[in-house]
């Protein structure tokens, strides 16, 4: 899985990649297998004005071309990070489970003998 970190008006420090990192092995840990590309990017909206305009988007690509996206604005970029995580969580269980019913539904059916 190749995790890309970028800041738009923000800092990527050396412990903010390592939360993210954290952050997201651990939200996708059981498709990891699945996901090739995982994309995190944090925006200042309000640049020095403040208010809460620090945002996180995460798009994430799976192994068959899927794609999921998420963003989250919250006051400061941890908070962005966690709630858009939660997010992303949700989106690939229903994701996964969605193409696990459509592999079922495709499966030749064997006849009771």
């Amino acid at each position: 899985m190749l995790l890309l970190i970028h800041g738009k008006n923000i800092a990527i420090t050396a412990p903010l990649r390592a939360h993210v990192e954290r952050k997201l092995r651990f939200a996708l840990d059981r498709v990891e297998h699945r996901v090739h590309t995982v994309r995190v990017r944090f925006d200042d909206v309000n640049g020095p004005r403040g208010g809460v305009d620090k945002r996180c988007i995460i798009q994430l690509r799976g192994d068959r071309g899927w794609v999921i996206r998420t963003e989250h604005t919250a006051p400061d970029t941890l908070a962005a990070l966690a709630t858009a995580t939660d997010r992303l969580e949700r989106m690939i269980g229903r994701e996964v489970s969605r193409r696990r019913d459509r592999e079922l539904a495709e499966r030749p059916r064997r006849l009771a003998s």
